[in-house]
């Protein structure tokens, strides 16, 4: 997503905060939590970045959810992006 500007004296310069969470047969993923170049379960979700992704590079079959969370948006609406790829129907 594209983030209103955030003040001088702001750290992290992040005005508006959303969160991806996946959810699916193996558990739940949250955005920029990898291991070995992979998602992973737990970890805490990222609160610095506008980009966040989870990759899955062996997706156990089954329904997935996906959510986009705002956590803390002092300046809205806050449009934002949401790319699937891979072999989904």
């Amino acid at each position: 997503w594209t983030d209103f500007p955030s003040t001088p004296a702001a750290n992290p310069h992040l005005n508006n905060d959303l969160d991806l969470i996946v959810t699916g047969p193996p558990g739940t993923f949250k955005g920029n939590v990898f291991s070995s170049s992979h998602s992973v379960t737990g970890g805490s979700a990222d609160r610095r970045n506008t980009l966040e992704q989870v990759l899955l590079t062996a997706p156990t079959t089954g329904t997935y959810t996906v959510t986009v969370r705002a956590i803390n948006v002092p300046n809205g609406p806050q449009p934002f992006s949401l790319v699937v790829s891979g072999a989904v129907q």
